[in-house]
């Protein structure tokens, strides 16, 4: 059985089913120090926050020291490492979040980001409730 899941849209990565993570994003090519990966575009979330909301406890990512948001595209799909291979670029004037590379990558690595809380406000505190 194969569990690579190719995308239409791109042929620089690919979703792979792990039976240990759920779903990792493999490198199909090799990629250099500040390539950008992948920009997506976001949703600034300025909704109420609720303590109890599994999706508001999982999704957002940091946005403002106000507003969190939810990026579309792989940045949500991302595993954590404490040795990225990756990092997430917030860029306000687009409202994009780009996925970059911090050291090069090689075909069928994985490409990780270290969450951190920054990533995860709501779970740190860092997010306005309103």
């Amino acid at each position: 059985m194969d569990n690579k899941i190719l995308l239409p849209e791109t042929d620089s990565y690919y979703l792979l089913k792990d039976p240990q993570k759920g779903i990792a994003i493999i490198s199909s090519k090799n990629f250099k120090t500040g390539d950008i990966i992948s920009r997506n575009f976001i949703a600034i979330i300025d909704w109420e926050m609720d303590e109890s909301s599994p999706f508001q406890q999982t999704y957002p990512l940091y946005w403002s020291e106000e507003f969190s948001c939810i990026a579309f595209g792989i940045i949500n799909l991302l595993n954590h490492s404490f040795t990225p291979n990756c990092d997430v670029k917030v860029e306000t004037e687009s409202k994009t979040l780009s996925l970059v590379c911090v050291r090069d990558i090689s075909p069928e690595e994985e490409l990780t980001i270290n969450y951190g809380e920054e990533h995860y406000p709501f779970k740190h505190g860092n997010v306005k409730i309103y």
